[in-house]
């Protein structure tokens, strides 16, 4: 694959991603299967890992399982703290470090702690608030240091959340939209409210709740719409969190309220 810098940003509901240099980027479909140059060279002796650091609340399981499938070989986990990641051992292995937002205040030392422990992985911060993001990336373009810290926005779209991981995981260099041009950068793909008032959901996220809201269980989903049940289980975690709800019944019952009854039916 031939290497060279990306932005990413929002138009239309669409998440594009464009080349900052001329050459192109060509990234295949379907799963993507990450090997490290220490497999390279040693025949596969090694397994790569991704951890993420934060609460079960900023990286829930949903979020861990679809990682895994989608990343075939590489080990996913996930600790309350980086000192817990530490602990655990195994250093030499990991190829990424997510850190949710939440250790913005410390980010300075847990980036350099991350980086300094894991060697070669890169450093990424996962956030929702592009409030809290754009700060720490304006720091980092005027040189106050975080050098190398890659930025993912939890908020995007299912399959937008897992191409922007696949390039990070590749080495690539992205810088989300939302934090260099936000204002022209689509609200509706991080759940602001529409003219309305109501949280703008993604068609696939409509989709997935009109069918919960009409009693379908995950698996029923995952094979109406041609999906993984992971990933139906990652949608109604987003949507739920966009329109502030804590479970199902209050998800379908938000959807029958708020004019979507009337809506075409979903896929057949």
């Amino acid at each position: 694959m031939v290497s060279a810098s990306w932005k990413i940003g929002y138009t239309d509901r669409q998440l594009f991603f464009r080349p900052i240099s001329r050459m192109s980027v060509h990234m295949p479909a379907g799963k993507f299967i990450m090997k490290s140059d220490r497999d390279h060279r040693s025949g596969g002796a090694g397994t790569d890992r991704v951890l993420f650091i934060g609460s079960a609340l900023a990286f829930p399981e949903v979020t861990l399982r679809l990682v895994r499938a989608e990343f075939e070989g590489v080990e996913v986990s996930r600790f309350d703290t980086i000192e817990q990641a530490i602990d655990a051992g195994q250093a030499a292995s990991v190829r990424m470090v997510v850190l949710d937002q939440k250790f913005t205040e410390d980010l300075a030392d847990i980036h350099d702690l991350a980086r300094s422990t894991f060697g070669n992985a890169h450093v990424v911060l996962a956030y929702d608030d592009v409030s809290i993001a754009r700060p720490v990336f304006q720091r980092q373009q005027a040189g106050m240091g975080l050098s190398g810290l890659r930025f993912i926005p939890m908020h995007s779209a299912v399959g937008s959340w897992i191409s922007i991981l696949r390039l990070l995981m590749a080495g690539e260099v992205l810088v989300p939209g939302d934090l260099i041009q936000p204002f022209a950068m689509n609200d509706s793909m991080n759940g602001a409210a529409d003219a309305s008032g109501n949280p703008s959901l993604t068609r696939r996220e409509i989709e997935v709740l009109r069918l919960v809201a009409q009693g379908h269980r995950n698996k029923t989903i995952a094979a109406m719409l041609d999906v993984s049940e992971h990933t139906v289980k990652l949608h109604i975690h987003h949507l739920m969190r966009k329109i502030g709800v804590g479970n199902r019944t209050a998800a379908a019952n938000w959807f029958m309220q708020n004019g979507h009854a009337g809506d075409e039916e979903g896929p057949a």
